[in-house]
């Protein structure tokens, strides 16, 4: 049996990536908003939040966002860019070096309050460095995980994507 099943609330691959949870919370953005319309969401290492829709979105609450940039169609799809806050580029840091335990409580708070997880997800359990993680951990790689340790591995690339990556056909 797989961390992953033993694990109560382990879910954010299941409807997303880790950087949907994640980015959505840091432009205060409730998950469910885009949920069932998202192909994914990505994080451009130029301070901008992407999501990347099948089509066009039409809720309003994505374009009266206060950190919303602007919106494309293109042959791939819909995309809303948003300007992380400046308030948020510590965490976004912590986010891409994979130091869930060092997000500040602000943007903790800010993730149980739009990411729609549950408190015993494995996301929150990694932030937390809960007990129980680490001993299913330990005990599903035969390991022992130092003090210092994340309980999660850094996010993988498939959380990133710079947004001219969309237009790449055009641009060449």
């Amino acid at each position: 049996m797989s961390v992953k099943q033993k694990v109560p609330g382990w879910n954010y691959e299941k409807n997303g990536n880790l950087s949907m949870y994640v980015g959505m919370s840091m432009i205060e953005l409730p998950v469910r908003v885009v949920k069932d319309h998202v192909i994914d969401c990505y994080i451009d290492y130029e301070g901008l939040f992407i999501i990347h829709s099948k089509d066009e979105l039409q809720n309003s609450s994505l374009f009266s966002n206060k950190h919303y940039q602007s919106d494309f169609t293109t042959d791939q799809g819909h995309i809303i860019l948003y300007k992380i806050p400046d308030n948020c580029q510590d965490d976004l840091m912590k986010f891409i070096e994979g130091k869930y335990s060092k997000f500040s409580e602000d943007f903790i708070s800010k993730l149980y309050k739009y990411s729609g997880l549950v408190p015993n997800s494995y996301l929150f359990y990694a932030i937390r460095k809960n007990e129980v993680l680490k001993q299913e951990l330990e005990e599903y790689y035969d390991c022992e995980i130092p003090p210092k340790a994340e309980y999660l591995s850094k996010p993988s690339e498939r959380n990133f994507k710079s947004f001219k990556d969309f237009f790449e056909d055009e641009i060449e």
